[in-house]
């Protein structure tokens, strides 16, 4: 399920003259649901009344790319939580694929916008001199420059470091989209017609730069603002030259605040970002709001929910509310930021308007994410699952046990892999082969979906944990048949600790995944799969994560499986 709860609490009681309660449902883009949501509270507290019903807001937060992969199936409660009535993405973008999933012709209908954010290329303030800041910001032709140029950019900043320019997965995340969207845009020889434009080389020649610049993806800003605050805690020098983000993301990061729903307050970083609007364009999110029924069939939709939407959407557009947003980094819908973030930002903001991009038409931005697959730099996965005997166990609440949910997500997790990604699969107890704890089941090759398939459904639960010198053997094995060129990584899924007593100690794990001198780089994600991990086992995942440049990842409720596995294949 990927909604989210942050806000919603009823306070009918308290409201005098209602006969009932009419629940509104918004689903909100994550960097917005904490606004939103302490706005819902705010709004639920003197409600609005409709057909004699206290209109009551509950706001799910929900990524734009799966919520549109949601919509486009019609929204089953089953698999994604709760219908919503209204949907605000971060992008109109995101509104216009929809319409492409479900066949509808014609421009996506126009929304008003709550907030506004440009996507901007944020770095720390000593690579953002090098890139001309404050004289000048640099322009997508600058990132590629240096992205395809090592010796450029090491005559530019005297660095030996190659210039790693980050940006998200724009399959599902809106700071990724816009950023591919914005490279074609900027694109040299570019005219417009995007089938033959991505048969142009100076077109393909440019977006494989820009692509291959980043040594991985993710499914949101967080997984490089993550590793950034951890390289400073640690001293470590940056892993990432510069990052394309959303301006108020850089403003959030910057006060040591990841995301607006302020779930994490932090110390201010010591080395701040600073956030500069592309010179040559960009694309903003504009964060729409629009009622689901204006998007896809949904009956649920009725007219009272509509007038319900309309008269939020008017609260939420009051100057009192648009001066929350403001506060919290966003443009307000007339593109305006509060002075007092401008100066707090010491320059690290800019009070301008930025130059903007007109998006392409809905059909272009999909032939462009199709062709995205093939331009970005090839995935070497190794793909390893847990088959001991706790995985047999039914998880309440679903007719299925741990293994059976684990294989069914990973089997819809390789629709994240293009024709030229590479995909291996394996499993791992205990002595699956003497005093070897791990079979392979599909070698790492190019993706072979059917042999995939099939191996997964094939795989039944046995013995213990054999957990760390499955996860050496992995790296190991990648590592053997890394791609210098490519992103090397290991997903691994665990229900339990470590069980075997014969295995390698964790520090002696930990330090053989760390790459030595002029070994390749191998990633590990791991996932804690349900409850069961103690918490040495979940800090043990969390260290090996950290060792090798990874990401550790959660499932507490292993029927939320399926969405954290899709966040984790974001990451190639």
């Amino acid at each position: 399920m990927v909604g989210t709860v942050v806000a919603g609490r009823s306070l009918l009681d308290s409201v005098v003259g209602c006969s009932g309660e009419l629940p509104l449902v918004v689903a909100a883009s994550p960097e917005k649901a904490g606004v939103v949501g302490a706005l819902a509270d705010r709004y639920n507290a003197d409600p609005a009344e409709v057909d004699g019903k206290c209109v009551h807001v509950q706001i799910v937060t929900v990524k734009s790319g799966e919520a549109v992969e949601a919509l486009a199936k019609g929204w089953p409660s089953a698999d994604y939580g709760v219908r919503p009535d209204v949907w605000s993405p971060a992008s109109s973008v995101w509104v216009g694929l929809v319409g492409q999933h479900v066949g509808a012709i014609g421009a996506p209908p126009k929304a008003p916008s709550l907030a506004r954010s440009p996507l901007v290329i944020a770095a720390p303030e000593a690579t953002a001199k090098t890139l001309g800041w404050p004289t000048k910001s640099p322009s997508w032709q600058d990132i590629a420059r240096y992205a395809g140029n090592d010796a450029a950019w090491k005559a530019a900043s005297g660095s030996s470091t190659p210039f790693l320019f980050a940006r998200t997965n724009p399959l599902v995340s809106t700071s990724g989209l816009h950023a591919t969207l914005a490279a074609y845009l900027a694109a040299p020889g570019r005219t417009g017609d995007v089938e033959s434009d991505l048969k142009r080389t100076s077109v393909r020649l440019f977006l494989r730069t820009l692509e291959r610049s980043t040594d991985r993806y993710g499914d949101t800003t967080l997984t490089f603002l993550d590793t950034l605050r951890q390289q400073e805690e640690q001293s470590e020098p940056s892993s990432v030259s510069a990052l394309a983000v959303e301006e108020q993301t850089v403003w959030a990061y910057n006060q040591g605040e990841p995301m607006s729903a302020g779930s994490s307050h932090l110390p201010a970083p010591k080395q701040k970002l600073v956030a500069m609007h592309p010179r040559d364009g960009t694309l903003v999110s504009d964060h729409p709001y629009v009622t689901v029924d204006s998007v896809i069939d949904a009956p649920w939709v009725t007219t009272a929910k509509r007038t319900a939407a309309d008269r939020f959407l008017d609260f939420l557009l009051d100057d009192d509310q648009q001066a929350t947003f403001r506060a919290a980094g966003f443009r307000d819908s007339d593109d305006q930021l509060d002075p007092d973030v401008v100066a707090k930002s010491r320059g690290l903001l800019s009070e301008k308007s930025a130059t903007t991009f007109a998006s392409p038409q809905p059909a272009a931005v999909a032939a462009l994410l199709t062709a995205w697959r093939d331009l970005n730099r090839q995935a070497n996965v190794l793909v390893v699952l847990d088959t001991s005997g706790s995985m047999k166990e039914k998880v309440a609440g679903t007719n299925s046990t741990r293994l059976q949910l684990a294989t069914q997500a990973a089997a819809a997790s390789l629709s994240y892999f293009g024709s030229n990604d590479a995909v291996g699969l394996w499993e791992f107890s205990t002595h699956l082969a003497g005093t070897v704890d791990h079979r392979q089941l599909v070698p790492l090759s190019m993706k072979d979906e059917e042999a995939l398939t099939r191996a997964l459904k094939s795989l039944r639960p046995a013995n213990a944990t054999g957990l760390y010198d499955t996860a050496r053997a992995a790296v190991d094995a990648v590592r053997s048949q890394s791609d210098a060129d490519g992103i090397n990584a290991v997903v691994l899924l665990t229900d339990g600790d470590n069980q075997d007593p014969g295995s390698i100690s964790p520090a002696t794990l930990l330090a053989e995944l760390r790459p030595k001198s002029g070994q390749p780089a191998v990633r590990v994600y791991p996932i804690a799969f349900g409850n069961d991990l103690s918490a040495t086992g979940k800090n043990v995942l969390n260290q090996m994560a950290m060792a090798t440049g990874g990401r550790y990842y959660q499932s507490n409720d292993p029927r939320n499986i399926e969405s954290v596995l899709g966040d984790v294949m974001s990451n190639f």
